[in-house]
């Protein structure tokens, strides 16, 4: 039996956690009661923001506020933490992308939620934007004809003190990875998605080319093979001032199509009547901006994002209330990931091509590893610190000079606010 109301409260208090609390007043029926960071001043400005109280503890948080629902707001390495906690805790989840960072943690997720009996959901807010659902459509409804091609590029740009202003920014303990897990993960998903086949295999580079005291990547390109035959590409970057542009592309034998946060193409070989009112528009409503503009080279510029955020929480507490299916559970949540995490390991093998789905008895231990889990394969060796060329560790860099391990400044930010 749902209550009257769903009550929401947010852990981690960063960037990201402020959209979450804005969006839910548009939600009816939906109420934020409390935040809860290990950094007073984020949880203390938020809290006092919204009208809400606030904490440092959450399980003092969970005792005075009673949510119904939590939201993961955490750094990615972290999600695992909070969104099992949650579960065991016979609470509702809504985490941020990415599920988490290691096959490892996602797997503890699906399980928790297995087990509680509660509702997980998942962040992608992009499938809810009315251009990609139209292009979904058209793929579901046979207007491409037979798909050939599909590609995303995630072209944006953070700077060097992006990167310095977290120490958990560029781990693979905490950050998962670089232009790839925190940025061009929508694309990915939305790459997917699209094309609704399963990915095959995998072949890829990563680079670290224009950032220091980092351990991850800011330049990635990948070839994919999906199931049904469709052959794919994934280009992300954070390493393209100014951020020009981030974009999905699907091509068919009968049609074709370009999203960027609005449809900039829409051609098909079979005319409808609604086609040239897509183009003028690029089907979104009159005088609608596009929900992309900004955040190619500003992660707190969200635009209009709100709109996306807030049809993905309606869907989310909608399933909550009528006990239907929500479009990203666990299982649905995990498949971005998995295939970035596909990327990272054909990379780290030189470019070898990697079949999904991934089997972790066969791959390194990854830095990012939940101390609970145990391992299935006791002799796989552990992850490299890094699988780009850096000089972190031993001082070098253009600019950089030593600092502390990424493994060991993340564990002091592990429930900081994400981006």
């Amino acid at each position: 039996m749902v209550a009257k109301e769903l009550r929401h409260a947010i852990v981690g208090c960063g960037v990201i956690s402020k959209v979450h609390a804005q969006c839910l007043k548009f939600i009816e029926g939906s109420r934020l009661v409390g935040v809860v960071d290990i950094v007073r001043d984020r949880a203390k400005q938020l809290g006092d923001d919204h009208k809400v109280g606030w904490f440092t503890d959450r399980d003092k948080m969970l005792k005075e506020t009673r949510p119904d629902v939590i939201h993961v707001c955490t750094p990615s390495g972290n999600h695992h933490e909070i969104a099992v906690w949650a579960a065991q805790k016979g609470l509702h989840c809504f985490c941020e992308k990415p599920m988490d960072v290691t096959l490892e943690a996602m797997d503890m997720i699906e399980e928790a939620f297995k087990k509680s009996g509660t509702r997980y959901g998942g962040c992608f807010m992009n499938r809810f934007n009315i251009p990609s659902q139209l292009i979904k459509m058209a793929v579901d409804s046979g207007r491409f004809g037979r798909l050939t091609t599909a590609t995303a590029q995630c072209m944006w740009w953070r700077s060097q003190e992006y990167y310095d202003s977290g120490q958990w920014r560029g781990t693979w303990e905490l950050d998962g990875g670089g232009c790839l897990m925190n940025q061009a993960v929508h694309y990915v998903d939305l790459l997917q998605w699209l094309v609704g086949s399963p990915v095959k295999s995998i072949r890829a580079y990563t680079g670290l080319l224009a950032h220091e005291r980092i351990a991850v990547e800011d330049t990635a390109v990948a070839i994919l093979k999906f199931e049904s035959g469709v052959l794919g590409v994934i280009h992300g970057s954070t390493a393209s001032y100014p951020g020009p542009h981030g974009t999905v592309e699907l091509c068919g034998d009968k049609g074709n199509a370009t999203y960027e946060g609005k449809i900039t193409r829409w051609e098909f070989a079979e005319k409808q009547p609604h086609d040239e009112i897509i183009r003028r528009t690029g089907g979104q409503p009159e005088g609608a901006k596009n929900p992309t503009a900004g955040t190619g080279s500003d992660p707190a510029a969200l635009g209009s994002y709100h709109v996306m955020f807030v049809e993905s929480f309606k869907e989310f507490t909608t399933a909550i209330r009528t006990g239907q299916p929500n479009q990203l559970d666990p299982a649905e949540h995990r498949k971005a990931v998995e295939i970035i995490l596909g990327i990272y390991e054909s990379a780290r093998r030189g470019g070898e091509e990697v079949t999904l789905p991934l089997d972790k008895r066969s791959m390194p231990v990854p830095l990012s590893l939940p101390p609970e889990c145990k391992l299935t394969n006791p002799k796989r060796e552990a992850l490299p610190k890094a699988m780009v060329a850096f000089a972190k560790a031993q001082g070098g860099g253009k600019k950089g000079g030593a600092t502390k391990a990424p493994k060991a400044a993340a564990k002091k930010t592990a429930r900081k606010g994400k981006r």
